[in-house]
């Protein structure tokens, strides 16, 4: 399974940017009975879901302020047999550190900052999307 990792401190706009790559996939195919769009965590915005996109499972969990919680989520969709976890993150967690000192191919890190400039946001936000779609 390939584990792409939205990383980024709080309220950089992970969880806003993962809703910009599930619009941005278009029309999809539920997966499996995980692709209704379940919430997660105290952040009502956050979410979990599974769709089919370009013959691939995609599963999405953007619950990453915890990292107990990202670690489960993808341990848990390795087992049910995902191709690409899309999931959120933050810088310090020990999977970002560890996955990247190995440069394992399979852990894409995709780097989320808040711009400095609000009226740049939207742009900011797309182009860290394109480059996660880029990466599936």
């Amino acid at each position: 399974m390939r584990t792409i990792m939205l990383v980024g401190e709080a309220d950089s706009g992970k969880t806003t940017t993962l809703h910009l790559v599930l619009l941005k996939m278009g029309k999809v195919k539920s997966a499996d009975n995980d692709s209704k769009i379940s919430q997660l965590g105290v952040y009502a915005a956050d979410f979990e879901c599974t769709v089919t996109y370009k013959r691939k499972k995609i599963a999405f969990y953007t619950a990453g302020d915890v990292e107990s919680s990202v670690k489960n989520a993808i341990e848990n969709y390795e087992r049910k047999g995902v191709d690409v976890l899309i999931c959120a993150g933050r810088p310090n967690f020990e999977i970002v550190t560890t996955q990247a000192q190995s440069n394992s191919k399979n852990f894409i890190p995709v780097s989320k900052q808040k711009s400095s400039d609000e009226s740049k946001q939207i742009s900011e936000d797309e182009k860290v999307a394109n480059e996660i779609l880029n990466n599936i």
